[in-house]
């Protein structure tokens, strides 16, 4: 297994024909979300077939983020699926409905290929919109803002 830090770039003239096993470490200031305070470990497969790509593994990082019900700051751990297919050269912009396969393929220029923007947005995406300390979160008192996570209030119902 190749293992490779702080930059997703990943010379393709150096690998191997066949199957690559490859583990990316990124620093979260090198990617500059905000609730990302860890670096993100990147275990993937690539599978080399001449000048195509196809990039299979796993991104696993943790986020803090805040309770949106008792604004409590809690971690999560993700692991999220990796699943990308690279091809030399640019894509023509052309409006089209895209496959399945085509929404999933990227184009790569030179002599290597930049994973970086897939795992920001594989990172983005998987940041919930409502995030919740736990399932059964009780959030806080309206009328005095006590965390009812800690037990009731003294305020009348």
């Amino acid at each position: 297994m190749r293992t490779y830090s702080k930059e997703g770039l990943i010379d393709v003239r150096s690998l191997d024909e066949g199957l690559n096993e490859i583990e990316l470490i990124i620093p979260a200031s090198n990617l500059s979300i905000g609730p990302l305070k860890e670096d993100v470990r990147v275990q993937f497969k690539l599978l080399k077939t001449g000048e195509k790509l196809a990039v299979k593994g796993d991104v696993t990082f943790s986020l803090i983020l805040e309770c949106s019900r008792c604004l409590t700051e809690f971690r999560k751990e993700f692991t999220e699926k990796l699943d990308v297919f690279f091809l030399p050269g640019f894509s023509e912009a052309k409006e089209k409905e895209l496959s399945e396969d085509e929404v999933r393929t990227l184009f790569y220029g030179g002599k290597g290929v930049d994973l970086f923007p897939v795992i920001r947005d594989t990172i983005l995406l998987s940041i919930p919109m409502k995030p919740l300390c736990r399932e059964d979160c009780k959030g806080l008192c309206p009328k005095c803002g006590k965390n009812l996570n800690d037990g009731p209030c003294g305020c009348k119902k």
